[in-house]
Order: C-alpha cells, then structure tokens, then sequence
C-alpha cells in the first residue's frame, strides 16, 4: 500500500485498500472536494447510478445482490468525508496538500504525527468496500458521502428531502466496538468578536511568547468529560494571575484549530514593564509548577515555556485585553450535566478557538446537549459570557440531537446479527458527540436509523488510532446486518 506502511496483510483487504486511497487524497474540512470527485467518479466506474448535489455530496445508488435480495427494502449506508486536521509540535505538513501517513503498530493502525482520519474514514472506506463487492448479499444499496461534517456538518445541511430513497440508514461514523448508538448530541455554534483599539508600543517594555503546550487534545464530544485541559483556559487562568500583580499589555493571542475539538496549544504575546521582569517570570514559573500538578494525571506531557521576543508593531489597548481575559476565564469549558437514563455527558461547552486579526479577537466555542433546549441554554450561557464583556456574539449552525427509538426495526436486526456474530450482546447507548443521523432524521423522519463503526481512540487529535480487529468486527457486522434486514 502507498500510504498505509505494512498494510497489505489487514483484513477485509477491500476496506483497506480504499482506506489506503483516501489517506493520499487531502480530505480537511472545507478542502474535502477532491475526495468527493474522486468518490463521484468511482461510482461512475462502476456504471452506478451517482450524483453530486448542491453541498459536494455524493450518493451512489446499486442493485441488489439478487433477485431474492431485491425483495427487501433500500438501505442507505451514511459516512463523511472531511477529517479533523492536526498536527503534532514541529511536524511539517499540509493537510490541503499532503497525504497521510500511516502505519501499522501492533493492534493499532496510527499516523505519522497528524490525525488519522479514520473518523470518519473508515466508515467510508467500508461503504466503497460494499459498493465495490461482488460478494456481499444486500438488498438495495445507497451509499451517501457527506462533506464537511467536522466544520458544523455544512454538508449535510444542504441534504433536500427527495434526495434519499432508503427506509433505513447506517451511519458508520461511531467509534467503539460493540456499541450500537441510536441517538446522539445536538449542538450550536457560539462565535464571539472583540473589535479593539491598536495601541503605541510603550516606552520601556519587554515582550515574551508564552505558549501552552503538550495537551492531549481531542473530540469535544468524546472527551470533554475527561478533563483533558484546555490551552485556551490555561493561558487565561495564567493571564488573570499576572493581572492581579502587574500590568501588561497583549499584542496577540492564538490557539485552537476548530470550535469542536479541545485546543491542546495555544500562545499569547504580551509586553510587560521592564521594572516588573523578575516579577513576571516568577508567576510564570509558580504558575507552570502549579498547572503540572493539577494536570498530572490528565496531561502529563503539558508544557509552558516563555521566551522574549522582538518588540511588535501594536498592542491592544490595555482595557479590551482585559475584557478578553475576564471573558475567557468565564467562559463554561466543561460538563454541564450528564443524562440521568444513559449516564453520559448530555450537556456540555467547549471553548476551542481563540485568533487575533489585524483589528479584532475572534472566539469560537460549541455547546452540545442530547436535549435541543438544554443546547441552546448552554449556547447562551457561553454567549452571555462574552456579552457582558462588550463583545459581539452570534448564534450559527444549530442542529437538532438525535432523538433514540428503541422501537426502532433496525436496531432489532442489528442486535441479532451482532449476537449471532459473536455471541454476546452489544451495548445499545447514545452519544454526545454529534452525528448528522439528527440532520437527516429532522428532514427523514420516517427513515430508521442506527450507527456503529469500529474502535477509534483519541479522534481529533495526534494520538488518533483505530484498532485492527475493530474494524474487522465492525465490516462484518454490516455486512450481516445488510444479509438479515427485512
């Protein structure tokens, strides 16, 4: 395989092989377009019904594998095929650019110091794999390749209500072995502005960069409850102490990638007094020793460093960078409340993106919950934060939660053939993090839906992994699940 290092031997060797594909196409949000050409044109290959709708998506519509087959209904199989991009400390690549590399590692396929993609890539991969078979007896099929999921499921938004034929969907974009999800999180975007007055650089001033890093990161609806830490809060925590026993101005803060991953870097450049030097790099010095103690456990590798720096152009005026600091440490970055019935997370916020332009400080958060106006009651609270503050704050790309059928037609197959497979129950749960079945069931509501995917660790972050054997267990289970359905 060309991107995918000692591969050729994993099991089902369709699926990899497509994984293999999609690794060397560049797939980030926004940039997934040519992963969706390329999808477009495997259909048409084939000579499968295919078509691209107005958002980039793609749906390929084949035959069933038999006349006897033909008799059941038409499933849609569901994956998207964006991908979160990070990238470790020092590591050079372009997600719009590069492929990526992966590597096999004892009972984990890994990547080369980025995300792997396998969320939701492997889902896809499955799907092409079905499509592609000669072997596998299904009814009906409909593959649907959404794009831009991970950027506020923008694909999917643009989904018009004739364009699905199935009576049942399987999402593939779950990720733990075992466990079939029938309802998932809504959420909200909350995006706030600081407009600020560009400053005179001060007579007499150092300026140092201090960065936060080594965080693991991760899923914001996956992991949120982990107490994984937050580079974003960190830095402000560690910007209100020093408020306390000096001044100082900041020129630039920057941390974050997207608004639905926990930020495990983030930086700031601010000028300080030279009378106050040894004073601030004591606070920066007690504060880095406290920080590694609470986060001991949590993040063991979480790094502060402070190095001096050039003098910049500007500063923001001293008042807007302190609104932005009180705004910040009241910003909610945490588990609101869990679900009294399922035990897990319903509601949450995270803080994940914070970028300084030539005039204004952006923020960009997400709050999620499994009830929709628990969602929008966390949105405003994290909105009202930045409010009070003087900030300008929007209110965007709101999607509904999916709501559980435990009647659900589906589900019933789907728990059978995974206990005829292997010979035990499956955990039947929802999910925090947010999956488009609660798009499509609001424009679909009559379509049963479920969702299963293999093992995939630490999404979202440098760390991401998918176990082999999963993955196995997860293509066989679709595949028997097409075979029963009624």
């Amino acid at each position: 395989m060309k991107n995918l290092k000692n591969g050729e031997k994993l099991k089902p060797q369709l699926l990899w092989k497509n994984f293999d594909m999609i690794l060397g196409i560049p797939h980030p949000s926004n940039y997934s377009g040519m992963l969706a050409d390329v999808i477009y044109g495997f259909g048409k290959n084939l000579g499968l019904e295919t078509i691209k709708d107005g958002g980039g998506n793609i749906v390929i519509r084949k035959p069933a594998s038999s006349p006897e087959m033909a008799k059941k209904e038409m499933v849609t199989l569901q994956a998207h095929i964006d991908m979160v991009p990070q990238k470790a400390e020092g590591k050079i690549h372009d997600f719009t650019k590069d492929a990526i590399m992966a590597y096999v590692d004892g009972a984990f396929v890994k990547a080369d110091g980025t995300t792997l993609g396998a969320d939701n890539a492997i889902g896809a991969a499955a799907i092409m794999a079905v499509i592609e078979s000669k072997d596998i007896e299904h009814g009906q099929l409909e593959a649907f390749f959404t794009v831009d999921e991970e950027n506020g499921m923008n694909g999917v938004n643009y989904l018009k209500n004739d364009l699905l034929k199935g009576k049942y969907l399987i999402n593939t974009d779950s990720e733990e072995d075992g466990e079939i999800f029938i309802g998932c999180a809504g959420g909200v975007n909350v995006e706030a502005t600081f407009e600020y007055k560009k400053t005179e650089i001060p007579q007499n001033h150092n300026s140092y960069r201090i960065t936060v890093s080594g965080l693991k990161g991760g899923h914001s609806g996956i992991n949120i409850h982990e107490g994984r830490g937050n580079s974003i809060k960190i830095i402000a925590r560690l910007l209100s102490s020093t408020q306390n026993e000096m001044d100082f101005y900041i020129s630039e803060f920057n941390g974050g990638t997207l608004r639905n991953v926990i930020p495990s870097k983030a930086e700031v450049v601010l000028l300080v007094k030279k009378e106050d030097d040894k004073k601030f790099r004591d606070i920066v010095s007690d504060f880095s020793v406290t920080i590694k103690k609470e986060y001991k456990f949590s993040a063991p590798h979480l790094l502060i460093t402070m190095n001096e720096e050039a003098i910049p152009s500007y500063v923001l005026n001293k008042e807007a960078g302190y609104k932005i600091i009180s705004a910040l440490n009241c910003c909610s970055n945490e588990v609101f409340r869990m679900d009294d019935n399922l035990h897990i997370v319903q509601t949450s916020s995270n803080l994940g993106v914070i970028n300084t332009t030539d005039s204004t400080i952006e923020i960009k958060c997400l709050a999620r919950s499994l009830v929709d106006s628990a969602r929008d009651y966390a949105g405003n609270i994290v909105g009202t934060a930045f409010k009070l503050a003087g900030a300008k704050v929007v209110y965007s790309g709101a999607y509904p939660g999916w709501i559980p059928n435990v009647s659900s037609i589906l589900l019933q197959v789907t728990k059978d053939s995974y206990k005829e497979l292997f010979n035990k129950e499956p955990k039947v749960t929802a999910m925090h993090a947010g999956l488009e079945c609660g798009l499509i069931t609001a424009k679909y509501p009559k379509m049963d839906m479920i969702s299963f995917g293999p093992t995939i660790k630490d999404a979202h972050s440098v760390n991401e992994q998918v176990n082999i054997k999963s993955v196995k267990n997860f293509f066989e289970l679709l595949c028997e699940v097409l075979k029963n359905i009624r």
